[in-house]
């Protein structure tokens, strides 16, 4: 009966033996998830001066196992002192999707506070949240944006985050909006047609005791603008009131890069570096390269000093360093600039000039060259030692007056 009891462990099934048969009984369908919703604030707890006013909580409401429909929502407090209010108090909950709304509560006594959320509809439910509402402080905020300069091509977008803290006890919702002013307009222009298009999410943050929030600020540039821009963001709490700047810029640039940026030269020898100019926000046209000399002793060259870009390319150009024997010795930095029109930019090149390698010598002479020369005088004397011994053997021997002579 193995086999029989795998099928039933595999498919979950009640089989039964009877008179030799198999009878397959297939399971009871578990009932589907009844149709739900879920409530959740964007905190349980929070703390708030006294007196204070629109103070809010987020409150996230989903659909759960194919939720749809209206929920109401009411909102108490547990003692006088904290007004509540929700708006909006009709919310509707799509099928499989969300929803917010906002509890608001005003403080007017100093005091901890419990406030009971209700959402009803077809299902009802509550959730609690808890109110430290504390003793009046003077507080303020500060804002920063994260990049505060955005270089952005025409035709696209490009975000800064902002930051706001919380100093000397602040606490609060803080609101902001933006504006745009065209820097680079005759006459300048505010919230022109071809100005970059602003957006904040979101457009209001709370702030715990000392807190820090965040909104993501998106810039998108239309396919025609040209020029610079700053985007002010205002924000304001109550009478404190702060302001940030980003600047946009959506000009036609190019940038310049110096590849090696340093070289080191033998007095007397040279080197080479090249410049790479890349364009940016669609520049088309020629770019002239020029450099800033003050030591006599060094000369520079260039192979070219007119680059031409096409929108999104790049161009090189190659820069020669020439030294002398009688350049100094020493560190030199040489800066290396690009213009075109009213926009340039600048790199810096450093040369550093080293003295030739030192070698010993032999009466001025290098080793090989001494000894190669004051070798050949013995080899000479050698060679004519040998001919003139060669030259006496062969000489023929002549008879003296004592010898005897044959017969």
């Amino acid at each position: 009966m193995f086999w029989l009891s795998s099928l039933v462990a595999r498919f979950s099934i009640l089989a039964v033996l009877f008179a030799g048969l198999i009878i397959v009984i297939p399971p009871v369908a578990r009932a589907a998830a009844n149709p739900d919703f879920a409530m959740v604030p964007s905190r349980s707890q929070t703390i708030v001066p006294t007196p204070s006013f629109d103070n809010f909580i987020t409150i996230h409401l989903s659909s759960i196992a194919s939720f749809q429909g209206t929920v109401t929502l009411n909102a108490t407090s547990d003692s006088r002192g904290l007004d509540t209010t929700v708006n909006p108090d009709d919310v509707y909950i799509p099928r499989d999707g969300s929803n917010t709304t906002l509890l608001l509560f005003n403080a007017t006594i100093v005091g901890y506070y419990n406030v009971t959320l209700t959402a009803s509809g077809s299902i009802t439910h509550t959730l609690n949240i808890y109110v430290n509402a504390t003793t009046p402080t003077i507080g303020d905020f500060d804002i920063a944006a994260s990049p505060d300069r955005l270089t952005v091509p025409p035709g696209n977008n490009a975000t800064s985050t902002l930051t706001f803290t919380g100093e000397a006890n602040f606490t609060g919702a803080i609101n902001f909006h933006a504006n745009v002013f065209c820097n680079t307009c005759h006459p300048p222009v505010t919230d022109g047609p071809l100005s970059p298009n602003v957006y904040l999410a979101p457009t209001t943050v709370w702030l715990d005791v000392n807190g820090t929030g965040k909104s993501t600020l998106t810039v998108q540039v239309p396919s025609l603008s040209r020029g610079e821009f700053t985007v002010q963001v205002v924000a304001t709490s109550g009478f404190a009131y702060h302001t940030s700047n980003i600047i946009v810029d959506a000009r036609p640039d190019f940038t310049l890069a110096v590849d090696p940026a340093s070289l080191t030269i033998q007095a007397g020898e040279s080197g080479r570096s090249t410049i790479t100019l890349t364009s940016v926000n669609g520049l088309n046209g020629t770019v002239w390269l020029g450099v800033s000399l003050s030591t006599p002793s060094l000369q520079l060259f260039y192979d070219r000093r007119l680059v031409t870009l096409s929108p999104g390319g790049t161009g090189t150009a190659t820069v020669t360093v020439m030294t002398t024997d009688s350049t100094p010795l020493g560190n030199y930095t040489i800066p290396v600039f690009a213009i075109r029109g009213l926009r340039s930019h600048m790199g810096t090149l450093s040369i550093t000039v080293t003295g030739r390698s030192q070698t010993a010598t032999i009466l001025g002479l290098s080793p090989m060259t001494f000894y190669a020369v004051s070798a050949f005088p013995a080899a000479a004397l050698a060679v004519v030692a040998a001919i003139t011994i060669n030259r006496r053997r062969k000489l023929p021997v002549k008879p003296t007056a004592n010898a005897a002579i044959p017969r």
